[in-house]
């Protein structure tokens, strides 16, 4: 990444623990944003809670703003999942456009190591942004 920039790290209650402590010897992890996703997984259906949110660590490598200019972004995002997905952990594009809106400028390059159905690419795309997607998988290349 270059300096003077955001990452986000989407995860789980589960992990956080793990995954934290080694985003922090790389970044300034600034928030821990919820992505409310107004519906639920499939999962242990009766002996736990159905889940309807996952965490999204928000990240900085050296200093930047924000770059909503209409108002302060909030930490929980209520957002839809998308309908078909094209990949198990698919994240909506409008989701992903807020993200990119709030820490991008036009023509900067979006970075998405784990580009997957490509949801970002295409979230970048319709930001006029530029962008990378790296996906080792091949189904989903």
């Amino acid at each position: 990444m270059k300096k003077n920039s955001h990452i986000y790290v989407f995860t789980s209650w589960k992990v956080l623990e793990k995954v934290k402590p080694i985003l922090e010897e790389f970044f300034e992890v600034k928030n821990c944003l919820v992505w409310n996703k107004n519906n639920w997984s499939m999962g242990d259906l009766k002996g736990n809670y159905a889940e309807k949110y996952e965490l999204i660590l928000f990240a900085t490598k050296g200093n930047r703003n924000l770059s909503n200019e209409l108002s302060r972004p909030v930490n929980v995002i209520d957002c839809g999942r998308t309908g078909n997905q094209e990949h198990p952990t698919q994240k909506p594009v409008e989701l992903l456009r807020q993200l990119i809106r709030n820490s991008t400028k036009k023509n900067e390059v979006v970075l998405d190591c784990f580009a997957g159905s490509g949801s970002t690419l295409d979230a970048a795309q319709e930001e006029n942004r530029k962008w990378i997607g790296i996906e080792i998988q091949e189904e989903f290349k």
